[in-house]
């Protein structure tokens, strides 16, 4: 008898967490990680840990393809401080040149990629905090690609890192 107990709680527990477990795969987080170049005037991608989709129609590093909805997190991963000893932190998330193999002007942005991100069509502006991560969310309704850049800063200056990204229509399904 105890060990059929023991057996019933294992499935119970089981039960409990499936909902969780499925719910975390059909939304994929994407990992994305920069650093602050040596002279300081531009952010860099760092393979080493990153995790996200790989694009089709581009090698560019950095590059993000997105499969279903999820998250995409941009993380500074060296802490480099400038000027009066503040640090670096990432400030925005900027969106543009939707659907075009350069990147054009940034906003300008279709309803239905706007809607994806939560941006403003007009300037491609997507709220975000500020810090060492930063998170937007995709919803990727459409199959579309676009040109995303982030912008950190410190002490008044700003630096950006500005690849492609490719939603391939899954995240309404």
């Amino acid at each position: 008898m105890h060990k059929k107990t023991g057996s019933s709680r294992y499935v119970l527990l089981a039960l409990l967490f499936l909902p969780g477990l499925a719910m975390a795969q059909g939304q994929p987080s994407n990992l994305v990680l920069l650093r602050v170049n040596d002279s300081e005037t531009a952010l860099e991608y760092n393979a080493q840990g990153s995790n996200h989709g790989r694009c089709v129609n581009s090698s560019e590093n950095g590059c993000v393809r997105v499969s279903g909805r999820g998250d995409i997190t941009f993380r500074l991963v060296n802490d480099r401080i400038c000027g009066s000893g503040s640090m670096w932190e990432l400030t925005g998330v900027q969106l543009g040149g939707e659907n075009s193999g350069g990147k054009g002007s940034w906003g300008n942005l279709s309803q239905t990629a706007a809607a994806d991100f939560g941006a403003d069509a007009g300037s491609g502006d997507i709220p975000t905090g500020r810090g060492n991560s930063i998170s937007i969310r995709d919803d990727n309704s459409a199959a579309y690609s676009l040109w995303y850049r982030v912008s950190a800063e410190c002490d008044g200056r700003t630096i950006w890192f500005d690849p492609r990204m490719e939603n391939d229509g899954t995240g309404g399904r």
